[in-house]
């Protein structure tokens, strides 16, 4: 399993009065200013020492020169701080923020200077079907993610340093601003392309979806320090889906006209609760074609993207073409690679389940600390027993080497390694992978550079070494006869919460996890990425974690929206790889996951599961896709299998096994010309090829039909004696 559990920023109410007063304790002295060259004080800002449990112990506020001094607070060795500008009203009655506020890490300091960016402030008025506006209450109902409901990001969907904070409106004001009655407000440094993500929006009759704002597909901009942008996020999203059902037109369709046309009727809709509700029913519908559109897009583009032709020239002994030759070709491997996991220790069952079902390529997740080497020798043996790598080729399947490269706890790294100096841990890592190379380079055919570079770092390795072990893995992957290098990871798994808490010096507090492309890119500059020739992609969308993860659960995006990720990733020019996918069978009592359409059961599986191979099949950039578990018996995502615990088959499991037959099952005849030729169309991958005429004998061979090329196959037939 390939996920960093994160911890929940579970935040008391910051903005209560004060708790009873402390016993007599220390005076906190500093001062608040922009963080500009001129360092411009920030007058009559909320200053909060608050208990390692985020109840408020002492409080001050800012005088006109930025100075605060918190006197009698209580010594305490490690707490929060929390401080909130002064809310400057707007024409709304709003009260949004000038500076970033923010809550940092304190521990035990008596003096500081503390600087926030100046800001503006994107609130998010959103409306229930009911017609009440939303609060952050109701925000937190619907569902968060280590804390998070709401994010920003640029338009590609790289978070963004954004602070989410409540904002208040009068109706809050009256009641003595409790957070819990605060406006949402994403509070950002200005600038530009802005898009507003929300985890968890209910979307009547379509499901609890992850969706963005992006002013249809123009991004939003905050121009100057306290500028207020209040957005009406139910017609925001409609917006949005429009536009994106738009561009995902390769023909005019009616039903497309029409949600324009409604959007529009919405849009003039004099009240915004009417605006909304009428934008609610614009979105479901825009979602719904969109994803209809993207899928029956690729069933038909699959065809032209996965295939190829042989070109059979038929001549006789003599070198004569030879017209009227039935020639016929049957696949009997595929270029694709439909990929399985399941942990270990090896299970024959389960695998030989997977491959009577057609799936070819096979994970295996071989973790430093379960490989580690005894006074410089692997215990060859004892890993293949666990892990199986022999036994999975010997049943027909591509095996993939994961894990091998992870700075991950829980038993990936050795104990050793947590004592390790930055560059000796990095020659170890490379020195224990090169030994693995060694013993089982030749029953591999994909190993893993790295896993998750991007969100895991449990050592806290410094950044420009994690380049060295990338680039050095990839490196002696490359010099391994037969090997293809790729590199692993999730495209977002934080959601913007490293943004929610800081450190004094005015760094995120835990600022290790970037998005995955923002990633590559770096990678891209720092050259580790140069020797990487796949992108892994990791996708889980709608998850719940089993508890040896802590329950995590997480948001879930649409169909369509994984194709624009493709896109965005093939970008790279290397090819894709969906590394691993998985959702849930079953919607359990309590969650609060994401879901698509309705609460996850088996059928909705099974029809998520079916247009995401078919997306990815139909992606001239994926090559391969792999589901995450086949059995539910010790799956990463509960209920994620695609059989239960008992190995039963589950529809999705049914439903993948036809596609996969449909796809690599490829038999087709043809009969040469006058010019001995015939040209027969398959699916990429290797064929068995015969051609027979009547008075000769029946020649074969075997060739590889190449995906989007024509291949060419001479065969010579002899007279039967």
């Amino acid at each position: 399993m390939t996920c960093q559990a994160f911890a929940v920023l579970l935040l008391a109410n910051p903005f209560a009065a004060a708790a009873e007063p402390n016993p007599p304790g220390i005076s906190i002295c500093g001062s608040v200013c922009l963080d500009n060259a001129e360092h411009a004080p920030i007058p009559y800002a909320f200053v909060g020492l608050m208990a390692p449990d985020f109840s408020m112990a002492a409080h001050a506020t800012t005088e006109a020169s930025g100075a605060f001094r918190i006197d009698n607070a209580p010594a305490l060795r490690e707490g929060y701080l929390m401080v909130q500008p002064p809310p400057q009203e707007n024409a709304n009655g709003i009260g949004a923020y000038a500076a970033q506020p923010r809550i940092f890490i304190y521990r035990g300091e008596t003096q500081m200077d503390i600087r926030l960016p100046a800001a503006g402030s994107i609130v998010l008025m959103a409306y229930s079907p009911e017609g009440a506006l939303l609060r952050w209450q109701d925000f937190q109902k619907l569902g968060t993610f280590a804390g998070q409901f709401t994010y920003l990001t640029d338009m590609a969907d790289v978070s963004l340093p954004a602070v989410a904070w409540p904002a208040f409106d009068k109706t809050a004001r009256d009641q003595g601003q409790p957070r819990e009655l605060g406006l949402p407000a994403l509070v950002t440094p200005p600038g530009t392309g802005y898009a507003p993500q929300v985890l968890y929006w209910d979307v009547p009759g379509y499901g609890r979806l992850l969706l963005r704002a992006d002013n249809a597909g123009k991004g939003f901009s905050i121009t100057d320090p306290g500028q207020t942008l209040a957005l009406e996020l139910n017609v925001e999203l409609a917006r949005t889906a429009v536009r994106d059902l738009q561009r995902s037109l390769h023909a005019p369709r009616p039903e497309a006209d029409a949600l324009v046309e409604q959007l529009a009727d919405a849009l003039r809709q004099k009240d915004p609760a009417g605006r909304a509700a009428a934008a609610d029913k614009v979105l479901a519908a825009a979602l719904s074609l969109r994803d209809d559109i993207v899928f029956e897009q690729a069933k038909v583009n699959l065809s032209m993207i996965r295939t190829g032709a042989v070109r059979v020239v038929v001549r006789d002994a003599s070198g004569k073409p030879v017209p009227g030759c039935k020639v016929a070709i049957r696949q009997t491997s595929s270029d694709f690679l439909f990929g399985v996991f399941e942990g270990s220790p090896y299970d024959a069952k389960a695998f030989g389940i997977a491959r009577d079902a057609g799936f070819n390529f096979a994970t295996v997740l071989l973790g430093w600390d379960w490989t580690d080497a005894a006074n410089g020798h692997l215990d060859v043996q004892g890993i293949e027993k666990t892990f199986g790598l022999r036994a999975l080729r010997d049943q027909g399947f591509v095996v993939k080497a994961h894990g091998v490269v992870w700075l991950q706890g829980y038993g990936i790294l050795p104990q050793r390694a947590h004592s390790m100096e930055p560059d000796t841990l990095r020659d170890a890592a490379i020195d224990h992978e090169q030994l693995l190379l060694k013993a089982f380079g030749n029953r591999v055919g994909i190993w893993e550079a790295m896993n998750e570079p991007n969100a895991t770092n449990v050592l806290g390795v410094p950044r420009p070494v994690v380049h060295e072990i990338l680039r050095g893995s990839a490196v002696q992957i490359g010099l391994a006869k037969g090997l293809v290098s790729l590199l692993n990871g999730a495209h977002e798994g934080d959601y913007g919460r490293r943004f929610s808490l800081y450190a004094l010096n005015g760094q995120p507090q835990e600022d290790w996890y970037r998005t995955y492309s923002a990633f590559l890119e770096e990678a891209k500059t720092a050259g580790s990425l140069d020797e990487v020739e796949v992108i892994g992609l990791q996708y889980y969308p709608g998850f719940r974690f089993n508890e040896s993860f802590s329950g995590l659960q997480g948001p879930v995006t649409t169909t369509a929206w994984f194709a624009d990720l493709l896109d965005r990733y093939a970008q790279f020019g290397r090819r894709v790889h969906v590394t691993e996918f998985s959702v849930p069978s079953s919607y359990g009592e309590g969650w609060q996951s994401g879901y698509w359409r309705e609460p996850w059961s088996e059928a909705t599986q099974a029809d998520y599961a079916e247009r995401i191979y078919t997306i990815a099949f139909a992606h001239p950039a994926c090559s391969s896709i792999t589901w995450w578990d086949i059995t539910d018996r010790k799956s990463s995502v509960v209920t994620g299998g695609l059989c239960d615990a008992e190995g039963n088959p589950k529809p999705a499991f049914a439903r993948l096994k036809q596609l996969i037959q449909d796809w690599t099952g490829s038999e087709a005849h043809g009969e040469t010309g006058e010019d001995g030729s015939a040209e027969i169309t398959g699916f990429g991958g290797a064929y068995d090829v015969e051609a027979s005429v009547p008075g000769a004998k029946t020649v074969s061979t075997t060739t590889r039909i190449r995906e989007r090329e024509i291949t060419e196959l001479e065969m010579t037939v002899q007279e039967k004696p």
